[in-house]
């Protein structure tokens, strides 16, 4: 899924600005979260927690994160659980990219209930 697909999801309105200058066009980008500027967000936990998790939780979604070391390497779980049925599961190493797979199943499900 695309950084701008998933951003939206979340609420959140990236605009493309185009100065135009003597020496040439600066372009640039602004974030919008309810018509209020915002940091250009990063996948990672904070932005994620920030932007991502209150929408699934908006929408009645729980998240279970379960950590652990295993052979020296760092694993990470994330269950997004909707009324006990659907459950979005992804694990790997890295948790904020885990996390971000975990969302973007829900967001295809959410999308291919739309059609």
């Amino acid at each position: 899924m695309e950084d701008k697909a998933f951003w939206e999801w979340c609420g959140l309105v990236q605009i493309q600005h185009a100065d135009r200058y003597s020496s040439g066009t600066r372009n640039w980008v602004e974030y919008q979260l309810n018509g209020v500027r915002v940091d250009e967000p990063k996948f990672d936990l904070n932005d994620l927690f920030k932007y991502a998790v209150p929408k699934l939780q908006d929408k009645g979604y729980q998240i279970d994160i379960v950590c652990f070391e295993h052979k020296h390497f760092d694993v990470a779980i994330f269950n997004v659980i909707h009324d006990e049925s659907d459950i979005y599961h992804a694990q790997g190493g890295n948790l904020a990219q885990t996390l971000r797979q975990a969302i973007e199943k829900v967001i295809e499900q959410e999308n291919q209930n739309e059609r």
